[in-house]
């Protein structure tokens, strides 16, 4: 008699656990996962209106020169960067536009409403923007080493220019300088203008966005740049876009078709302003060409020009004491061959990457050193060190030796160079060039091979 409630109590048990567990089951059934939306684009169509500086300042094209000064223009295919303080936006210049004098319009898209925009040109999707102390940073510009010739203008890939507005409007400014070379002679192809002193005039670059910008090649700097024509330049004005530089002296090498060079220089101060144009004023019609000189046969000539980080950013950078009591080996690649460098030094060796050069220091706990690769089937023959100032150095057969390869060799004054010129050394092996000074800047190395 008992036994019907009870029984009756399990079924109703019974009957709510299997409805609960069938709830929970259709439950997961029914639960999916909902992907995420891609967030909305908040970018809106907008138009900035860019003008250039004037006078002789330039750009992308040069207009004919009225009044001495050379016009300014823009061209179609031009492009700007806009930094809108979230993402790089491309602007280009509408097909509508035909006149391309004065302020031309730009449209793209960008964040509407923000407190200040940032402008560069040319357009470059490898430009990164980081505001600075006081003013906004662009890394990833390009002042080209070489730079195709252009008849009445330049390479518009090398003349930078950059603004800032907090309106819709940008005031273009250039960050280059341009040095004007006339061609009369109709078998010209390059033409190379070299910093006397070394300082470096081209290299992947930092612009400084502010009124009157600033620019610091940080990385594949050189000393020189190339203007250059797959065939023979037309006889006209050319211009070749520079970084601005106080220079004390330098060289223009102008190259035939036929191979045939002439080099003239100057030893006087040189001012390459930034925004302004400098004649060079010579008359290549006037000059002696000579054939270049043909490498003895055998020889290999290594440069290693410490201003384009030739064993990249592994060097220690920063303060003197970077790296102590221990040797670093690198790797230079040159003709798809490699050559091995040691760097040593107990009071530390770095790399300074804004002036771009290697400090290795010497005292009475040990002198810095580098030890130099040896080649296969030649010997060192020449070593050729630009410093930065003149310091004792030396070349060595072994580790330990002080110089009885080579004593320290007189600086010259104009090329900031040490030229050591070598005998008795060996095929196979390897020489190491030592500092007997504290603070031994080297700024670049040419070693020379012969069977």
């Amino acid at each position: 008699m008992e036994l019907i409630p009870i029984m009756k109590t399990f079924r109703i048990f019974l009957c709510a656990a299997m409805a609960a567990a069938i709830s929970s089951a259709c439950t997961k059934e029914d639960v999916k996962a909902v992907p995420e939306e891609p967030a909305a684009d908040s970018r809106v169509e907008m138009t900035f209106t860019a003008s250039l500086e004037g006078g002789a300042d330039t750009k992308t094209q040069l207009g004919a020169e009225a009044d001495g000064k050379m016009p300014v223009l823009w061209q179609a295919t031009d492009k700007l960067g806009v930094w809108d303080g979230t993402s790089l936006n491309e602007f280009s210049i509408p097909s509508s536009v035909t006149d391309f004098t004065g302020s031309v319009d730009f449209t793209g898209t960008a964040e509407d409403g923000q407190d200040m925009y940032y402008a560069v040109y040319p357009y470059s999707a490898d430009y990164e923007f980081v505001m600075g102390t006081s003013n906004m940073e662009v890394t990833g510009a390009v002042i080209p080493t070489e730079q195709k010739a252009v008849k009445g203008s330049y390479d518009p890939s090398a003349a930078v220019s950059v603004a800032y507005s907090a309106e819709k409007e940008f005031a273009m400014r250039n960050v280059t300088t341009l040095v004007k070379i006339a061609i009369s002679s109709s078998d010209i192809k390059s033409v190379t203008v070299t910093a006397s002193d070394g300082q470096y005039l081209a290299g992947k670059s930092k612009l400084v966005i502010k009124e009157y910008p600033a620019v610091y090649a940080q990385s594949d700097r050189t000393d020189y740049v190339t203007l250059t024509s797959e065939t023979a330049m037309e006889p006209g004005d050319y211009y070749i876009a520079m970084i601005p530089r106080t220079l004390e002296g330098l060289s223009v090498k102008y190259t035939k078709t036929d191979g045939s060079i002439a080099t003239v220089s100057t030893k006087k101060t040189v001012e390459l302003a930034r925004a302004s144009i400098l004649p060079l004023n010579i008359d290549d019609s006037k000059l002696t060409f000579v054939a270049p000189e043909e490498p003895e046969p055998g020889t290999l000539e290594l440069t290693i020009d410490f201003s384009a980080q030739p064993f990249t950013t592994d060097l220690p950078a920063g303060s003197s004491n970077a790296v102590t009591d221990e040797a670093k080996t690198y790797t230079f690649e040159y003709n798809e061959a490699s050559y091995e460098f040691i760097l040593y030094s107990k009071n530390g060796f770095f790399y300074n990457a804004s002036d771009g050069y290697l400090r290795m220091n010497s005292s009475a706990s040990g002198k810095g050193y580098i030890k130099l690769p040896a080649v296969a089937d030649k010997k060192l023959i020449s070593v050729i060190a630009y410093v930065v100032s003149d310091k004792t150095m030396y070349v060595s057969s072994t580790a330990t030796n002080s110089g009885d390869i080579s004593a320290d060799q007189q600086m010259d004054e104009t090329t900031k160079a040490k030229t050591f010129s070598l005998a008795e050394t060996s095929v196979n092996k390897s020489y190491y060039l030592y500092a007997g000074a504290k603070n031994t800047s080297i700024t670049k190395l040419v070693l020379t091979y012969t069977e």
